[in-house]
Formats: structure tokens, sequence, C-alpha cells
């Protein structure tokens, strides 16, 4: 009988849903704080361990879903207390966080890997993950969210409005590593496996998404430019995708998660080995072209990451 959807289109949507938690947690912490925080692998691996301890006691369903974002909370605590009171390299207190991460994720389960029960869908996970970010930006649209964002993106005009952008970004660095934490629980109860070397590519994955989905929305701004359309052209010209707010990064990251997966299910992709490797060419000729052609019309998303002298 034939389909109105195609199954591969089907798979790599539900595929990219399912990773949507990772990709917004990662999107929160380097595109909206702003830090280069490698602390994201252990807060995902030890939300995942703690999730599969709960699971695994009979804990209740949404409970270990939900603890999942309390060891992650710690550890970015850690990570800021490294970064902004000792005076570390962001990224090396990011390391270092993420090697305590591993070893506590270890003593959480007692062992290297544990199998449990899964209990929820792609679907589900994607359902969920939209609403946590919906409640997010919700938050972040607030006066006090508004702080909290310039604090990443602005700290000397905070310190202007004699506020403190060091208290500031401690809460976004707790926030984006819990969000790091409910991602790796949704992981596992989405797959029903925890184990210590379960984050080996997910921070590399992470980036790959943002940045296919940066590309594609400098795509879509582009084509908005172009159109016979005077107000909404002037409008896109005139302010330019990067300042549009926090919203357009969640978007960019969503997008490129479920584009990642919708090519790698692709039947014109090859079925071996060298799918990932023909999918990484194609993904890095198309983002550098996007990113070139782009820059020029006011269209380059930028990184803007804080060094160990910004503070």
């Amino acid at each position: 009988m034939y389909q109105l959807i195609p199954p591969w289109l089907q798979v790599g949507v539900e595929e990219g849903l399912a990773h949507l938690p990772i990709v917004l947690a990662a999107t929160f912490l380097f595109r909206i704080a702003n830090v280069p925080d490698l602390g994201f692998v252990g807060a995902f691996l030890v939300g995942a361990a703690t999730t599969a301890l709960l699971v695994k006691t009979d804990g209740p369903s949404l409970v270990a879903i939900v603890a999942a974002m309390l060891p992650g909370l710690l550890l970015g605590l850690i990570t800021g207390v490294a970064f902004l009171s000792l005076r570390l390299n962001a990224m090396l207190a990011g390391i270092l966080t993420s090697i305590a991460g591993y070893s506590l994720s270890y003593l959480i389960m007692g062992v290297g890997y544990l199998s449990v029960r899964p209990y929820v869908s792609d679907f589900e996970v994607g359902a969920l993950a939209l609403a946590f970010a919906i409640v997010t930006l919700v938050a972040l649209s607030t006066h006090t969210g508004t702080m909290l964002v310039t604090a990443g993106k602005n700290p000397l005009l905070l310190r202007k409005l004699r506020q403190s952008p060091t208290r500031h970004l401690f809460v976004m660095l707790a926030f984006g590593n819990a969000m790091a934490g409910l991602a790796g629980g949704l992981t596992t109860a989405r797959e029903g496996t925890a184990s210590v070397n379960m984050a080996g590519s997910t921070l590399i994955d992470a980036f790959t998404w943002i940045l296919l989905g940066d590309a594609i929305v400098i795509v879509i701004a582009r084509c908005l430019q172009l159109l016979p359309l005077g107000a909404l052209r002037a409008q896109v010209r005139q302010a330019p995708i990067d300042g549009s707010g926090t919203w357009i990064h969640f978007v960019a990251g969503g997008i490129g998660a479920v584009a990642y997966f919708i090519m790698y299910n692709h039947p014109f992709m090859p079925n071996d080995e060298m799918k990932k490797a023909v999918l990484a060419s194609a993904i890095f000729v198309f983002v550098i072209t996007c990113h070139v052609l782009g820059r020029g019309h006011g269209l380059a998303l930028q990184w803007r990451f804080h060094g160990d002298r910004t503070w």
C-alpha cells in the first residue's frame, strides 16, 4: 500500500526528535551562555546513570527523568567555581568536570554498563524537549532571563547596569548542565541502556547538528531577502538573524538535528561504513558555503566564547 510519508523520512524525523534534548542543551551552553563548557559530556553521563539507577530500583519513571537534572546542575556549579572563582580557563574547567562526570557515573551505577527497560518513544522525547525549550524561552524573555542572556552576550553591559555577570553566569552554567543531565536521562529512558562510554561522540554530534542548522537558517533567511515581499524583505535585511533573539539558536539546532537524520536515512546514502564519511563531507561543504555566502549579507551566526580573561 502506498505510504503518504516515505519510511526513510519518518524514521529520520523521529530520530531527529529523539536527539533534540542533546542539541538543545548544547545550544544553551555554547550559543546562549557562550561558554565552551566541555563538562557538558560529564553532565550527560551522570544524568543517564541517575535515570538508569532509579529505573533499575523500580523508582517512578517521571522522577527518574527529572532527577537526572540534579547531578548535571551540580557539575555545572563545579564548572562555574573553577572558571569564574578560581579563574581557570573555561575549556580546562570543563574538561576537569567532564572527567569527574565519568567517575561519578561509574560510582552511581556501580558498573560500566547498565541495562533497563525503555519506556519512552522517540516522539515522546521530542515532545518533552520541545515543551522544555518553550518553557526555557519564556523564562529567558522575562527581566531576569534577559539579564542572564546579557551575561552571556555582553558582560560589560551588565557591569554598567551595576549587575554581577559572574553570578548570572553561574546560573547559566548550572541550568545548561542540568539540561545536559536531562538529555542523558531521556536518552537512557528511550534506549534502555546507560554506559560510561555512551557519550563518546555526543559533543561532536551536537556541534554538527548546530552548524548544519545554522547553515539551513542562513539559506532560509537569504531566500526571504530575495523574495518580492517588500516589508518582510526589508525587515530581514535590517535585522541580521544573529540578533533575532535566543529562539533562533534553538530553532537552528532543532532543524539541524532533524535534517541530519533525514539525510542519514535517505535511500541515496550508501548502506555501509562509508555513510558517515559521505554525510560528513557533504555537511562540511554545505556549511562552509552557506557561512561564506551569508557573511556578506549579515546572516552569519557568530560564535562568541568567553576566554579566561573576560571575567
